[in-house]
């Protein structure tokens, strides 16, 4: 449904993965969508900071022959 659909709205309790889901989505659409751009937005920049750096885990733990070369991460 996100996917296929530019705006969505989601209605999900607490503590059921939002993060980890968007976290999936993000690298998914990083690595298999050509030219793209993605921002990432939290309430705090702590939060976001913190989404970033599970996408790059997930990516990071890929195996070789699926991840794209990285040459900037955007938070160094």
């Amino acid at each position: 449904m996100i996917r296929d659909n530019r705006f969505s709205l989601l209605l999900f309790s607490r503590q059921v993965g939002k993060s980890t889901i968007s976290t999936i989505y993000l690298l998914w659409v990083a690595i298999f969508q050509d030219d793209q751009r993605l921002l990432l937005v939290a309430n705090k920049e702590n939060t976001a900071k913190e989404i970033f750096r599970r996408v790059r885990f997930a990516y990071e733990n890929l195996p070789n022959w699926l991840k794209a070369p990285v040459s900037y991460y955007g938070l160094e």
